[in-house]
């Protein structure tokens, strides 16, 4: 398939010249099996799947997905991922694994953040494919070489995968260039723009000249979820970053902000959403509370509680960062009298440890904020 470079105009492919992709592995399963299943766990690596037959659906963070033949599905690591596919013919699904290294991570950008961008993923794990056939040509060669005892094989599979990532970033390029100025697209910025409004699927519907069962429809495959559904996300994101930083507002004022005139409702969707009633957000965000190994951040999560700073080195699954936002959280380094002065400019208001510090580091922690040092101990099972 010969594609020409210079018809993509994004400028985010420049992050290109700086990352390397590896396949780690390649699963093929096809009519001899009754179906394919994938087991609910958090995932390390990245996980493409290529439904090439069949019917089923994928689970991402308890988001649910219809897969659909010819469907090309991207997930990232630290996601809850659960899948599974029936009615498959002998092209079957294919399951595989990757790793990304982005050599400019440590100048403001994660490499999650690049590949989202990269992906367009931004309809909850399904990317765009322009040719279903020709993805599914990719990916039998794909699987034939990798499982070869040839290592010239096995390379030139992976140098098809590499082929496999082009054509998704090039389609997903191109559907960029045309879905930008789209209806469905005007509607988004309309319905951003109009939050505090009252709005309902007849008028967005109007708004993009389509009948409301085909805007609906066209709605929820473009971002993956209902008109209805991005609006009450938008709406309590927006009350998110109003309570943050104005606590004065009454709880009532907020609502009425952000459209909702039915304080109880918005009480109830606020929670739906964020995970915790709007009187525990707004004390969440006055105190300022930093957490100085992993064992406390676990406490605090369990509590739903943001710590305001934590260390650097803990792995945040892709869950907490979607759900409590930890991309706000100040990074605390590994080296201790950093580690103490990075806390000092962050006047927190607590500490929270876990019985695992020195006492020379816990008198120093004490001098910077009260410190709620939280018993620890080793049990049957792990540190409990």
């Amino acid at each position: 398939m010969q594609m020409d470079n210079n018809e993509i105009r994004s400028e985010h492919f420049d992050h290109l010249d700086h990352m390397n992709f590896r396949l780690n592995d390649v699963n093929h399963t096809s009519k001899h099996a009754t179906e394919w299943l994938l087991r609910k766990h958090f995932i390390e690596t990245y996980m493409l799947l290529f439904v090439a037959s069949g019917q089923g659906w994928l689970k991402i963070d308890g988001s649910f997905i219809e897969l659909k033949a010819g469907g090309l599905y991207i997930c990232l690591p630290g996601q809850l991922v659960e899948a599974a596919v029936h009615s498959l013919d002998e092209r079957g699904v294919y399951h595989m694994s990757f790793d990304v290294m982005y050599a400019l991570e440590q100048e403001g950008r994660t490499t999650l953040e690049v590949m989202k961008q990269l992906l367009r993923n931004d309809v909850n794990g399904e990317v765009i494919s322009a040719s279903p056939v020709a993805v599914g040509v990719i990916c039998q060669m794909i699987y034939h070489h990798i499982h070869m005892k040839d290592g010239l094989q096995r390379y030139y599979g992976q140098i098809r995968f590499q082929e496999l990532l082009y054509t998704m970033f090039y389609d997903g390029a191109s559907v960029e260039e045309t879905e930008l100025a789209s209806p469905i697209e005007h509607v988004k910025v309309f319905l951003e723009q109009n939050y505090a409004k009252r709005l309902n699927i007849e008028q967005l519907a109007n708004v993009a000249q389509m009948s409301p069962r085909h805007f609906m429809r066209l709605f929820k495959k473009r971002y993956g979820y209902s008109p209805v559904d991005y609006l009450t996300f938008y709406r309590i994101k927006q009350a998110q970053i109003l309570m943050r930083n104005d606590h004065s507002h009454r709880l009532k004022d907020v609502a009425s902000y952000v459209g909702y005139q039915d304080e109880t409702y918005f009480r109830r969707k606020f929670r739906q959403i964020s995970g915790i009633p709007p009187a525990a957000f707004i004390r969440n965000s006055k105190q300022k509370i930093a957490a100085v190994d992993s064992l406390s951040i676990g406490t605090l999560l369990a509590l739903q509680i943001i710590p305001c700073a934590a260390r650097a080195s803990h792995p945040w699954t892709y869950y907490y960062r979607r759900k409590y936002e930890t991309d706000k959280v100040i990074p605390l380094a590994e080296v201790e009298p950093i580690l103490l002065e990075e806390l000092r400019l962050v006047k927190p208001d607590y500490i929270i440890t876990v019985g695992t510090e020195s006492e020379a580091l816990h008198s120093q922690l004490d001098c910077i904020a009260p410190v709620c040092n939280i018993p620890w101990r080793k049990g049957i099972g792990g540190n409990i």
